[in-house]
């Protein structure tokens, strides 16, 4: 589990946490779903599209360091999306 992530905001008035790596695979999964999200975010990650879709697919899970990167990049696509 991870630990008090805190600062998303998913609109204006709601603020949540990630407290857990399928929290976070479900967050990613939302910010991705566009067209070219999936290679944004390997690209931002330094890994491969393949990468990105094992973690999404719940095949593998992200190394400790690279999970919390993905919350770092999270919280930045929710301070963009303001």
């Amino acid at each position: 589990m991870l630990d008090n992530v805190a600062g998303l905001t998913h609109d204006a008035d709601v603020k949540s946490e990630i407290l857990s790596l399928p929290q976070l695979l479900d967050e990613l999964r939302k910010l991705t779903k566009h067209r070219g999200g999936k290679i944004a975010l390997a690209h931002s990650m330094k890994v491969s599209r393949q990468a990105v879709d094992q973690w999404l697919s719940e095949a593998t899970t992200p190394t400790a360091e690279m999970t919390f990167a993905l919350v770092q990049w999270v919280k930045d696509q929710h301070k963009r999306a303001k």
